[in-house]
């Protein structure tokens, strides 16, 4: 059984990044970096990010980043869904 801890993140594309900038801030999202075209941002819970967006020409989920138990977890998740996520993240945080 695979052991996901909780939603790390979600990443959007956003036809108004700075509108969705407003909309996450009015919600209590924070701490804003800007890197390579992504808007980072963090609530109150731990973890350098949990909202993520960039500009594109509709608005829709991208995907979502879950937290795994273990790396066997994550290994596991990935060969039996197709998840992606080996390798160090360029995102805020560098995590895998």
């Amino acid at each position: 059984m695979i052991r996901l801890k909780s939603l790390h993140h979600a990443r959007f594309s956003v036809v108004d990044l700075h509108a969705a900038e407003a909309f996450a801030a009015d919600f209590g999202l924070a701490g804003k970096a800007m890197q390579d075209g992504w808007l980072y941002m963090h609530g109150a819970g731990p973890g350098p990010y949990h909202y993520v967006a960039r500009q594109g020409d509709v608005n829709r989920l991208l995907s979502i980043g879950l937290l795994a138990e273990s790396r066997n977890d994550l290994e596991e998740a990935q060969w039996l869904y197709g998840a992606l996520g080996s390798g160090r993240s360029k995102a805020p945080g560098a995590g895998l």
